[in-house]
């Protein structure tokens, strides 16, 4: 039997820092039932949902499809459903209800990826999406079904394919854009925890989809070091290519102290499935050379 992908890349060593998908923008679609291997063309949408959602795709947006977790409904479930709308750079999230399929039409896709939010009610609280996807992986289905097990929490969502599957179980955290993998129940519930309390939990972190994959390395290890832990503590101000393969990361933090840290981009040792039953690929990495450098405030 071929080795899962998960368990490929967890055995190679692969990091999990600068992994998460470059999202500027989030739409959640509420919508039981199961979701198909690519999630808006083969869930058994509604014509007017899925063509929404593939406008709203084709113009930059990143849309996925959620259910409550737990036991769902082997078919798909129609109105009334809610709908999310998160630009993880600003922390912002708007959520509505909407009563028919039609009303998604209204969305417009470039305004959206614009980071122009709908006028709806802000979101009242976090809300974390943690894929199950087992027609689009494996991984996705056994190993994030297992992390959700026994939690019950209204702001905890099953979802469509994240990306990045080999690093099941994977999950976003909502405004903020964190994604993260390898997650456990335990995780899963401490990281709710964490962001009703304005805290951003390290453990697992991919990276803020709102940045680029160097920032993000650079966003985790800067965390990591230091007091910085609300998602608006730190802020990349700029990102400078300083030799092959190497980037120069500058943040400003909320206290006025800069930080700096250095990347560098490399093959990863090992070839590894990107997803179960695929042949082993080469992937880069990402990784912090030397200290995270912190300049006070002068």
């Amino acid at each position: 039997m071929p080795t899962p992908c998960s368990t490929s890349a967890a055995f190679a060593e692969e990091s999990l820092a600068g992994t998460a998908p470059v999202a500027h923008l989030w739409v959640i679609v509420e919508r039981h039932g199961p979701f198909g291997a690519d999630a808006l063309k083969h869930s058994g949408l509604p014509a007017e949902m899925r063509d929404a959602l593939l406008s709203l795709k084709q113009a930059g947006v990143k849309v996925l499809l959620a259910r409550p977790a737990g036991r769902h409904s082997a078919s798909a479930v129609g109105t009334p459903f809610r709908v999310w709308c998160a630009h993880p750079a600003t922390g912002r999230m708007v959520s509505t209800v909407f009563d028919r399929a039609g009303d998604l039409a209204d969305l417009d896709g470039p305004t959206l990826a614009a980071g122009h939010l709908p006028a709806w009610p802000s979101a009242a609280s976090p809300a974390f999406f943690v894929c199950t996807n087992g027609r689009r992986d494996a991984c996705c289905a056994r190993l994030g079904r297992r992390a959700i097990v026994g939690i019950t929490d209204a702001d905890l969502w099953e979802c469509s394919h994240l990306g990045g599957h080999r690093f099941a179980a994977t999950g976003l955290l909502l405004p903020w854009g964190y994604v993260y993998g390898r997650l456990d129940a335990e995780q899963v519930a401490r990281i709710l925890h964490d962001a009703r309390a304005g805290h951003i939990s390290l453990d697992g972190l991919r990276g803020r989809s709102s940045l680029s994959p160097d920032a993000q390395v650079a966003d985790i290890a800067a965390r990591v070091v230091s007091r910085f832990r609300s998602p608006d503590d730190l802020a990349v101000v700029d990102e400078s290519t300083t030799g092959p393969g190497l980037v120069e990361v500058t943040m400003a933090a909320s206290d006025g102290t800069r930080l700096e840290v250095w990347v560098l981009t490399e093959d990863q040792p090992t070839a590894t499935p990107p997803s179960c039953g695929a042949e082993p690929e080469a992937h880069l990495r990402r990784r912090v050379v030397g200290a995270v450098r912190e300049i006070a405030r002068g």
